[in-house]
């Protein structure tokens, strides 16, 4: 059934593009105001926009249900985990994987402790970029790496994994071309949903539990950190850089990371991506 349009105010437009980042339910909620005397049965709803103005509405709520939510502001974060005024925010991640945990004897008796994460790392367009692994290690597929260590905790939520401030410990890649993490200092997990373990104790010692968690990671460049100088032709670049590969270890040292040689199937220039 076609319905009869209404004229529609600026008003609505506005409202629409203020809410653009709420979730679906919230951004449903707030559009009711834009619709008028539905038919429930008919499934029909009356738009006071006729043509491209209700067109462009449409895109616009297509658009705020898909968004993510806006990471925090510093000023709006836990005190403890506030970034210094000259770092540089460089990259926005977000994280859908496990948290590993594993029941460990101490003082209490056996209980799980947590051992890292291991999740994808996806970025603003919905790409995979990377992973995060035990022992704080982010990998980037363009071969670069960050190797961090907690520095502060803050819990927000009663029900997920505290926020968390690291700081680097040792990077890799290639600092002249820009890639991914070879230049971070510093990384907030902000936004957790789930990863806590369960409330009981384990029983069974050395046993592994992997908690289903998301979040999201801000990657800062930090001011002792160097800007990229800009690169020049040169003639001793023969061959595709190597990459960087992970050591079984929970708790890596620099010397513990391999290079592997390049694939020799793949073009002159090329960045083999890791298999991890």
């Amino acid at each position: 059934m076609i319905c009869a349009p209404h004229p529609i105010h600026r008003e609505a437009f506005v409202m629409v593009r203020n809410i653009a980042a709420s979730r679906q339910t919230a951004v449903m909620q707030q559009l009711r105001a834009l619709f008028l005397n539905g038919d429930a049965t008919t499934g029909c709803v009356r738009w006071r926009a006729p043509g491209w103005r209700m067109l462009s509405a449409g895109i616009v709520m297509i658009a705020a249900c898909a968004a993510p939510p806006l990471p925090p502001m510093n000023r709006d974060l836990p005190e403890s985990l506030r970034v210094p005024p000259d770092d540089v925010l460089e990259d926005i991640l977000t994280a859908g994987g496990e948290v590993v945990y594993r029941c460990d004897r101490g003082d209490q008796g056996l209980n799980w402790v947590y051992r890292g994460v291991q999740s994808t790392l996806v970025d603003s367009t919905g790409e995979s970029v990377g992973t995060a692994l035990p022992g704080g290690y982010f990998s980037s597929y363009d071969g670069s790496y960050v190797v961090s260590r907690p520095d502060a905790e803050a819990a927000v939520s009663p029900d997920s994994l505290p926020w968390a401030r690291l700081v680097a410990r040792f990077n890799g890649g290639d600092k002249v071309f820009e890639t991914r993490f070879a230049r971070t200092g510093l990384i907030l997990r902000v936004q957790t949903k789930g990863g806590l373990p369960p409330g009981w104790p384990c029983v069974l010692a050395g046993s592994v539990l992997n908690v289903p968690y998301s979040a999201t990671y801000l990657m800062y460049r930090s001011p002792s950190v160097p800007a990229p100088a800009i690169p020049l032709p040169s003639a001793s670049v023969t061959g595709a850089p190597e990459r960087a590969v992970i050591p079984g270890s929970l708790n890596p040292q620099p010397g513990d990371f391999v290079k592997l040689p390049r694939n020799a199937a793949l073009p002159d220039g090329a960045l083999p991506l890791p298999d991890h």
